[in-house]
C-alpha cells in the first residue's frame, strides 16, 4: 500500500500554503489520537516513526505530497490546523485506503518484453515492484527497446553490473518466487537499497557512476539513434 497522499495546495490555508512554498518542505506534528503505528508494518517506503508521527508535506507544484502518511480520512485530515478545507488529490476522494500495488504485473524478460511476445513491452509497476525512479528507468528502457523491436534490432539488456540492470533482473526473479512479493522493493530504501550497497552498485558520486557506465561500453547508449 502506498504511503503517500497528495493534496491540492490551493485548498490549504493561505498561511500554510505560503509557508510550504517558501520552505519547500515542512513537517507538522500529528495529534496523538491520529498517530497509527501499525502503518509501519503495512506500507512500503516508510522511513521511521517520524513520518508516522508527522505530516511531512513537500511542494511538488500544484500539489503538496504528504510523504509517509498513508491513508487518512478527510475528516481527520481537516481536523489539523492549516488543513481545515483541504482537498485530497491522490488517492481520489481520500478514505480508508491508498492505492495498492503488486496486482497487475506481467511476466517479462530483462529487456522488459512480455514473455511469449516479440513486440509487447512493459514498464513501471507492470514490470514489477518499484516507485517513481524505477518507473522512469524501466519506462525509458522499454521505450528504447520498443524502437529496437520495430527496427528489427536485438533488444538492449542492461548488465547486472549496473544498478538498473540488476534491479530489473532481481525483480524478475522475485516475481517468479513464491512469497517474493511479500514486501515492497525500491532502489532508494529498504531491502534492495541494502543489496545495492552490498554489491557495490550504490554511489553518490556521479563522476564515478559515469566512468563505470562508460567502462562497460554503455555511455550514451540510450541517446544513440536506432536506425
Amino acid at each position: 500500500i502506498s504511503p503517500s497522499v497528495t493534496v491540492y495546495k490551493e485548498s490549504l490555508t493561505p498561511e500554510l500554503r505560503a509557508r510550504l512554498e517558501r520552505e519547500g518542505a515542512i513537517s507538522i506534528p500529528l495529534p496523538k489520537e491520529l498517530i497509527d503505528y501499525s502503518k509501519e508494518d503495512h506500507f512500503r517506503g516508510i522511513r521511521g516513526r517520524h513520518q508516522i508521527e508527522h505530516i511531512n508535506i513537500v511542494d511538488i507544484g500544484l500539489g503538496g505530497k504528504c510523504v509517509g502518511m498513508g491513508y487518512f480520512t478527510l475528516d481527520d485530515l481537516r481536523s489539523i490546523p492549516g488543513f481545515e478545507t483541504v482537498v485530497i488529490e491522490q488517492p481520489m476522494g481520500g478514505g480508508k485506503f491508498n492505492f495498492i500495488n503488486h496486482v497487475s504485473m506481467s511476466s517479462r524478460d530483462n529487456w522488459l518484453g512480455v514473455k511469449g511476445f516479440s513486440n509487447l513491452l512493459v514498464a513501471g509497476e507492470k514490470s514489477g515492484p518499484g516507485g517513481i525512479a524505477e518507473a522512469i528507468s524501466t519506462g525509458i528502457l522499454a521505450g528504447h527497446n520498443a524502437v529496437r523491436a520495430a527496427a528489427g534490432q536485438e533488444p538492449l539488456i542492461l548488465p547486472r553490473s549496473t544498478a538498473i540492470g540488476d534491479f530489473i533482473a532481481f525483480m524478475g526473479e522475485v516475481m517468479e518466487t513464491e512469497g517474493g512479493l511479500s514486501q515492497g522493493y525500491s532502489m532508494g530504501h529498504g531491502a534492495y537499497f541494502e543489496r545495492m550497497k552490498e554489491l557495490g552498485l550504490y554511489s553518490p558520486d556521479a563522476a564515478h557512476i559515469r566512468k563505470r557506465i562508460e567502462d562497460l561500453g554503455l555511455g550514451g547508449i540510450l541517446a544513440q539513434r536506432v536506425a
